[in-house]
């Protein structure tokens, strides 16, 4: 069985901006990800994160199969 990859990666774009890629190899997402209602673990800690830190989360197309995101966050 092959191993699964996560990613996260993290940079400043501006004072107290930061802008944080996720995600992974696996089957990949439907592009229908309802955020507001997250079924799974990953999604809800994302959600939370995002809304403490006043941040946007978007689903990103990338060229390797799996689900990827992009979490943009306002540190106070």
């Amino acid at each position: 069985m092959a191993q699964g990859k996560l990613y996260i990666k993290g940079n400043s774009i501006a004072d107290n901006q930061y802008v944080f890629y996720i995600g992974d190899n696996g089957k990949g997402c439907n592009g229908d990800t309802d955020f507001e209602a997250p079924k799974t673990l990953g999604f809800s800690l994302m959600r939370r994160l995002t809304r403490q830190l006043n941040g946007k989360i978007e689903q990103v197309k990338h060229a390797e199969a799996g689900c990827h995101y992009k979490l943009t966050l306002h540190l106070v």
